[in-house]
């Protein structure tokens, strides 16, 4: 039977401070051969989304978690966090004098970002010269973008079209952010649309097909819960195996290929 099936970028389809593997390449392909229709649901943005996609011909794109949705090359959804909340959340970064950054796909700004915290970041600079972090990977992407942050009001930065938001200092008051999640990343964390069930919707409204998914983190939560068949990588976060159908071997392993096997999904 043909199925939607539905990847995850980072840590699924790309193993983390890796390239996507041959095998994975490879069964992208024999999924296509099969018929089967393939779509992208990743927490990236669009512009850091295009490269995976056009690697691996795929023209169903849900990007920043869900708020955002790219079919053959046309636009159709896109969400803003609103200013209610922008505000709130604003306000307590500039109270407790925590540095941020606030993101959409053309540029990022903020309303209190220290020179200081510039300065770390040109530290990283040797990293890209020595070729170990590239310029166009999610790293390279989003080292740019801080570096280019524009510094501007807060009444700016609340009517700015966000998609995401990092800050630099652990939150005291997390009920500030509620209903989102944030991710904790030792240097910096972030706060993103979980919704991508919602893009995994628009798809069943294109083609009513049975949703196989495959994912890692928790942002894959909400579609794991919403998909026919769910099916996590070995590397997958906790919480994430206890919700899946199918626990396959980890991304770097050919956990993908391993799983299109094991559900005769070639054929």
């Amino acid at each position: 039977m043909m199925a939607w099936i539905v990847f995850d970028i980072d840590g699924t389809l790309k193993p983390y401070l890796s390239s996507i593997p041959k095998s994975t390449i490879s069964a992208i392909e024999k999924l296509k051969q099969a018929g089967h229709d393939i779509a992208i649901a990743t927490g990236r943005e669009y512009q850091e989304t295009k490269e995976t996609a056009n690697l691996l011909g795929i023209d169903y794109l849900i990007c920043c978690g869900g708020s955002q949705m790219i079919f053959k090359n046309e636009m159709i959804y896109d969400k803003y966090l609103d200013t209610d909340y922008m505000n709130r959340v604003i306000s307590y970064f500039e109270t407790t004098k925590t540095p941020y950054i606030i993101f959409n796909d053309n540029q990022c700004c903020s309303s209190y970002f220290p020179k200081r915290y510039f300065a770390f970041f040109k530290l990283l600079l040797p990293l890209f010269k020595l070729n170990i972090i590239k310029f166009g990977s999610t790293a390279g992407v989003f080292f740019q973008k801080v570096m280019s942050t524009k510094l501007t009001s807060k009444d700016e930065v609340i009517n700015f079209k966000t998609k995401k938001i990092a800050f630099f200092k652990k939150a005291k008051n997390i009920s500030i952010f509620e209903p989102f999640h944030i991710y904790n990343r030792k240097i910096l964390h972030m706060v993103e649309f979980e919704c991508k069930e919602e893009g995994i919707k628009l798809l069943k409204q294109n083609k009513n097909q049975k949703v196989v998914v495959f994912g890692d983190g928790f942002n894959d939560l909400s579609m794991f819960k919403y998909a026919d068949l769910s099916i996590a990588m070995g590397n997958a976060t906790s919480i994430l195996k206890q919700n899946a159908d199918y626990i396959t071997k980890d991304s770097h392993k050919n956990g993908i290929m391993a799983a299109c096997e094991y559900y005769d999904f070639f054929k």
